[in-house]
Order: structure tokens, then C-alpha cells, then sequence
């Protein structure tokens, strides 16, 4: 199905209005929700494939990870457990 035939039955299939969404979600739904609609018009469109998003994906969480690695405080040896 085509970006522009997709659109339109979208909108039959959840019966409620960008302002009604709006105005229903929290922030971080708000977010959240935003993200989706962004990479969903981009996949369709053909600006990147889902496994070009997947590995993107996959390569940020991993520097968050290294990251937050990184950052956390050393804990001290104990030496009743020798190195």
C-alpha cells in the first residue's frame, strides 16, 4: 500500500483527530508517539529500510550503555576477594 493510500485509511481505522490525541497523551506519549509517525513516514517513503533503523537503533543504545559505563562510580576491591 502507498504512502498516500495508507494515510487515508489510517485515519478511518482510529477515528480520532491529530487534536484529540494531542490532547489525550502525556508528554512522553506525546514523544513516543511522535518518534513512530517520523520513522513510519520515513520507511514508507523509502529514506531508510526498517534494518537500517534497527541497526541505528541498536549502535545508540549500545554508546548509552558504554556511556553510562563509563560514568558510574568505581566501587571499591574488596580484599577479601583477592585479583
Amino acid at each position: 500500500m502507498s504512502l498516500k493510500n495508507f494515510l487515508p485509511h489510517w485515519r478511518i481505522m482510529v477515528g480520532m483527530s491529530f487534536e484529540e490525541a494531542l490532547a489525550l497523551a502525556s508528554r512522553d506519549e506525546g514523544f513516543k508517539a511522535t518518534v513512530y509517525a517520523m520513522n513510519t513516514l520515513l520507511i514508507h517513503k523509502g529514506i531508510y529500510t526498517q534494518e537500517e533503523f534497527r541497526a541505528l537503533f541498536v549502535e545508540w543504545v549500545e554508546k548509552e550503555q558504554n556511556r553510562k559505563t563509563a560514568r558510574a562510580p568505581r566501587a571499591e576491591v574488596s580484599s577479601a576477594f583477592p585479583a
